[in-house]
């Protein structure tokens, strides 16, 4: 997203300034101060699309290849070295999005059909300094991206295990050497629950997890996995809901296998180079109350990941997403490392907004996101506003004449 000069504090008050000097008299003022607020978030979210992007690069060429196995590798040719692509993916409509930073389209054609595979067709697009490459696919399937020189290989397995999500992206750059799994441990939590903690060579690792009935697997794309770690690990001792965990070679990346019983739910989390898988022990009492609580986020689902990014473009690629205007405060700054699988984009927006110490507001289509101290302070400012707007009020005397009737 682009920066924008002032904050939402600072556009009201230059407002206030330019009625008060235009001569406008004190109580038209006050009447004027909702009209001063909509119009600066509208001045915000226009300076976000209007603010000038810097263009380096362009897209020349795509191309792509069916690979052994039903995979299907397309190929982004860029005029210079290409830069790391941001995307996300989405379960329905089955499709990939990645984003080329300071790229101009030169393609032709706007839409390329594929046919091969799951990959149906790629479409194109350009906008605020960047070019869109959307691959539309028959279903959602695990991929990864490669970056080399100024191309960007993206490579999609063939069909995904039963209940399997996409992974979301993953870049490995050029002549690296292939990732692997440096360990595996596991621990019984305070709680009773099983947490398996798995060391990844490589940060960007793509990996993926699903369940199907009471295993639950994690597959690892293009993983070494050293022969003293395939092994199996029985726990049944410690008294979670696993009873062992199973880590071998499966075609060329690494799949862990994880026997569970009873009621419980999984969740996996990644911090640096350590992935963590949990399983926790739950009644069904609570298991059918967490499924209802779900429903509260109702977005359209997608995935992302991402290491080390700017706040901001997580946000402005989440207004893409939704077509919703973003207001970003100036004093929203920093990075951050994400990765969220098939979740409902409010709930990705929530989990952003919490991990970074922002909150929002909203108002029909516009989002206004800020530090929470900010909002409270805007807020607090607000409530004196209106507190004094009262007390400056003009008093209306009426006499009213009262006949009093003997009993």
């Amino acid at each position: 997203m682009g920066s924008i000069a002032m904050t939402f504090l600072q556009t009201v008050r230059t407002a206030g300034r330019r009625v008060a000097a235009a001569g406008v008299p004190e109580g038209g003022r006050h009447r004027l101060v909702p009209l001063l607020v909509l119009s600066a978030v509208a001045l915000l979210a226009g300076s976000v699309s209007a603010a000038p992007a810097r263009v380096a690069n362009v897209l020349e060429n795509i191309g792509f290849t069916a690979l052994p196995g039903g995979e299907v590798q397309v190929v982004l040719t860029l005029a210079k070295p290409a830069p790391q692509p941001v995307g996300f993916s989405t379960e329905r409509p089955a499709r990939i999005a990645l984003d080329l930073l300071h790229t101009r389209n030169a393609l032709a054609k706007k839409t390329q059909s594929i046919g091969i595979g799951v990959a149906r067709s790629i479409t194109t697009a350009q906008a605020d300094g960047r070019t869109r490459v959307v691959i539309n696919l028959a279903k959602l399937v695990p991929y990864d991206v490669r970056v080399a020189g100024n191309r960007v290989y993206v490579t999609l397995n063939g069909a995904p295990a039963q209940g399997a999500a996409g992974v979301p992206v993953s870049s490995v750059a050029a002549g690296a050497a292939q990732p692997g799994i440096t360990g595996v441990e596991f621990r019984r939590g305070a709680a009773g629950q099983a947490l398996i903690t798995v060391d990844l060579a490589d940060s960007s690792m793509p990996w993926n997890l699903h369940e199907e009935g009471k295993k639950i697997y994690v597959d690892f794309m293009n993983a070494n996995l050293p022969a003293r770690l395939e092994q199996r690990l029985d726990v049944t001792d410690f008294a979670t809901p696993v009873t062992h965990v199973d880590t071998y070679v499966r075609g060329n990346g690494a799949r862990m296998a994880i026997a569970a019983h009873g009621q419980y739910e999984d969740m996996a989390y990644q911090a640096g180079d350590k992935l963590t898988i949990e399983i926790k022990p739950v009644t069904a009492a609570q298991k059918e109350a967490r499924a209802k609580a779900k429903f509260k986020y109702t977005g359209q689902r997608l995935s992302l990941n991402f290491q080390n990014i700017q706040t901001r473009a997580v946000l402005q690629l989440i207004a893409d997403f939704t077509g919703l205007n973003i207001v970003v405060s100036d004093s929203v700054k920093g990075n951050l490392t994400l990765r969220l699988k098939n979740v409902p984009w409010d709930q990705a927006l929530a989990i952003i907004l919490q991990t970074q110490g922002l909150g929002m507001r909203r108002s029909g289509n516009v989002i206004w996101v800020a530090p929470n101290d900010e909002i409270v302070a805007r807020e607090k400012l607000e409530n004196e506003a209106r507190k004094q707007l009262q007390n400056s009020e003009p008093l209306r005397f009426e006499s009213i004449q009262v006949n009093y009737a003997k009993a």
